[in-house]
């Protein structure tokens, strides 16, 4: 323990050195995870660019990629259309609202002359 005190001490190894068997790196960076990540990314690699089946994987991947892509713009026109939708309903509601007693007044009115219209066919027919 001393002659590990002492070669930090002196400089001889930099601290980085101590971190890395805790499994961090000089930044924090947890260097089993990367390890991994780079394994995993490898492996995919691999499997995309096999001379034997990589084309086939490749274009099964390229439909798959345009397949998600459509079905996601497909999905955003249709909650477009909606949302379009929607605000027109509400915009009309709410004009039909400040509207109201303008047009209750005037349904009144044309209420009253079609009553006036039916009297003055009845008189004239006789009933």
């Amino acid at each position: 323990m001393t002659t590990q005190y002492t070669r930090q001490k002196s400089g001889i190894t930099s601290g980085s050195e101590w971190q890395s068997f805790s499994g961090r790196g000089s930044r924090g960076v947890n260097t089993g995870l990367l390890l991994l990540y780079g394994i995993g990314l490898g492996a995919a690699l691999m499997y995309i660019l096999d001379p034997d089946q990589g084309r086939r994987r490749r274009a099964l991947l390229r439909d798959k990629l345009v397949g998600a892509t459509n079905q996601a713009s497909d999905v955003i026109g249709k909650t477009t259309r909606d949302l379009r939708n929607r605000a027109q309903g509400v915009i009309h509601e709410a004009g039909s609202a400040l509207n109201f007693g303008e047009n209750n007044a005037q349904e009144q009115g044309n209420a009253s002359e079609s009553e006036a219209a039916i009297n003055t066919r009845s008189r004239a027919a006789g009933r």
